[in-house]
């Protein structure tokens, strides 16, 4: 599977490995044949909030690259980048329910 890689100098490229993490994409189609600046990388990542009111913390996600806003009555805790899971060499790996805050991962 594709994933991509940074380096020290901000530069990203798409590459093939065992491991893997995987994110709510944004409605930006993400270019297989070109490397990608770190500092773009963020529009092609779905955005969340993370709210909080009497009842447990949920998380948001407009799957864009819009902040998405909590429900009236509601405040917010966090935004960050829509946080799916990863995986391992072996089939192993883990994550967390789209509705959990960790789902978010802050920004």
């Amino acid at each position: 599977m594709l994933f991509m890689s940074c380096d020290i100098n901000k530069k990203c490229n798409v590459a093939l490995r065992n491991d893997f993490t995987y994110w709510l994409r944004s409605e930006r189609s993400i270019p297989t044949s070109q490397s990608i600046d770190v500092d773009a990388l963020q529009t092609y990542i779905s955005r969340c909030s993370v709210c909080e009111a009497p009842k447990p913390l949920f998380a948001v996600h407009s799957q864009s690259t819009r902040v998405p806003e909590c429900p009236e009555g509601w405040g917010e805790l966090w935004t960050g980048y829509s946080y799916l899971m990863e995986t391992a060499a072996g089939g192993e790996g883990a994550g967390s329910r789209l509705d959990s805050a960790g789902s978010c991962l802050e920004s």
